[in-house]
């Protein structure tokens, strides 16, 4: 009986996750008039009616391109930059090290909406305004001291003995960097990349507030023109963000893969 109930439990919590996403592309697949009648079931006939208005008639190819560019490169500074201090924290010898670090770290804790107005004011001083790069700058500045505390621990767990024999055999501090330590981080490589490419491509409140002009919106921001002040248009809103949660899923389940074989192939041999 008991056994029952924990399946019965357990059912209930795997619904409760599922459904919403069901749900999602339930809606996207409605007809309008369909969504009024058959609000929870799946759709008696399916469309991608909405799928091609969303993708044509409100140009939703160049959100999603614009959502593209800026998390492709803010997760390529952030794990490039986190490394290479993450790094530099773990192994150099740089004076007030410890001090730098918890300065870095510390930016994790303090909420976006303390620097907000100071971060929009420099960038309009600077220009980069309704700019694609001003996006891609800021997000690498939100992730990086998480990629620097993920990429400073993993060095630190990986035994000295592996950079001695290398710089004994002649190798340079770079080379030990790159040959050696690099090729072992793909576990922490999979984590930071899957962490900043989400908070890329899922933000919201910066891209809302700094670009503004049409062709540089990305796909979160985008999202709102479904909202009015009369209506939701719901079938759009959920073929819209049925588009938005597929880079996402590829991303999670492409990095999943190299994250487990990352985790067995940092193995030292003694």
């Amino acid at each position: 009986m008991k056994k029952v109930i924990l399946i019965l439990l357990l059912a209930a919590v795997v619904l409760s996750m599922v459904y919403p996403l069901l749900f999602m592309v339930f809606t996207a697949l409605k007809t309008p008039a369909e969504f009024t009648f058959n609000f929870w079931l799946p759709p008696a006939r399916a469309t991608l009616e909405n799928f091609r208005r969303v993708w044509y008639d409100y140009h939703f190819d160049v959100f999603f391109r614009n959502s593209v560019f800026v998390s492709v490169f803010g997760t390529l500074t952030s794990v490039c930059l986190g490394t290479l201090s993450g790094y530099a924290f773990a192994r150099l010898r740089v004076p007030f090290a410890n001090f730098f670090f918890f300065l870095i770290l510390s930016m994790m804790f303090i909420p976006i909406y303390i620097y907000l107005i100071p971060l929009f004011v420099q960038m309009k001083q600077l220009h980069l305004t309704n700019n694609l790069w001003n996006l891609v700058i800021v997000y690498t500045f939100f992730n990086l001291p998480t990629s620097t505390y993920v990429m400073r621990s993993f060095f630190l767990s990986i035994h000295h003995e592996l950079e001695e024999q290398a710089l004994i055999d002649g190798a340079s501090q770079w080379q030990v960097f790159t040959k050696i330590m690099a090729p072992l981080c793909r576990a922490a490589f999979s984590s930071i990349c899957i962490i900043a490419f989400l908070h890329c491509w899922g933000e919201y409140l910066w891209a809302s507030v700094s670009n503004l002009q049409t062709q540089v919106k990305t796909l979160p921001v985008a999202l709102s023109m479904f909202t009015t002040s009369m209506n939701v248009f719901w079938w759009y809103q959920m073929a819209a963000l049925s588009l938005a949660t597929i880079p996402s899923v590829l991303i999670y389940v492409i990095f999943q893969r190299f994250f487990e074989r990352g985790l067995t192939e940092g193995a030292l041999k003694e």
